[in-house]
């Protein structure tokens, strides 16, 4: 028998803004990296609001700095290599909460 996994809206945001960070390891025209950086800040705001309001407030503080840092209106110049670790440790911590909460879902079952 097959387990289905159930993601939900908050772990899919989570995994889908993990795959467009990844996807910045390719060589991409330069308005993809600018949607990227709205997209990104967009997900941060998020997930800081929805891990105050749970009272994790490490996580909370954690990705309001993301969104400062992605946000597009005053760019950080940091260098394509500089950018490039950021996006994968994003990408990284993204994906490790998205499993973590998975774990934690289905144990409760």
């Amino acid at each position: 028998m097959e387990k289905k996994v159930k993601l939900d809206s908050t772990q899919k945001i989570q995994l889908a803004g993990a795959a467009i960070l990844l996807l910045c390891v390719f060589p991409l025209p330069y308005g993809f990296f600018t949607i990227v950086r709205v997209v990104t800040t967009i997900i941060s705001c998020y997930l800081a609001y929805t891990y105050f309001t749970q009272d994790k407030k490490e996580l909370a503080i954690a990705f309001a700095v993301i969104a400062v840092l992605f946000q597009p209106f005053i760019k950080f110049a940091l260098g394509r290599e500089v950018w490039l670790v950021v996006d994968i440790i994003v990408a990284i911590l993204l994906i490790v909460l998205a499993l973590k909460k998975q774990k934690n879902n289905s144990s409760k079952e």
